[in-house]
């Protein structure tokens, strides 16, 4: 399985008041930051070639950059319940399937 990082899942204005409402509770909170992280399960372990890893991080790179979290930092990932499958999900898959990109089974 693939993870590649996406782009910012907070606007400048969500951020400061997510900041604003976690200092109000925690005061040593200094910053918040969110992005989104791609997982993309690869059918029969097959693997991309360079060609076609360029076309999935294309595919992937939409909205406003993110900053890359330091490893330093304390994170917590959120995703969905096992055995979810979103519409994006299945939307992606289907466009990334029409981009040539047959060995990805899902996003």
């Amino acid at each position: 399985m693939l993870t590649l990082h996406g782009s910012a899942a907070l606007s400048a204005f969500r951020k400061a008041k997510l900041l604003a409402n976690m200092q109000a509770s925690i005061p040593s909170v200094t910053d918040v930051d969110a992005q989104f992280l791609h997982f993309v399960e690869l059918a029969d372990n097959k693997t991309l070639t360079a060609e076609q890893e360029t076309v999935l991080q294309r595919a992937l790179a939409y909205g406003p950059k993110s900053s890359q979290v330091s490893s330093s930092d304390q994170s917590v990932l959120v995703v969905p319940r096992l055995g979810t499958i979103s519409p994006w999900s299945s939307k992606a898959t289907d466009i990334l399937h029409n981009c040539g990109l047959a060995a990805v089974s899902r996003v």
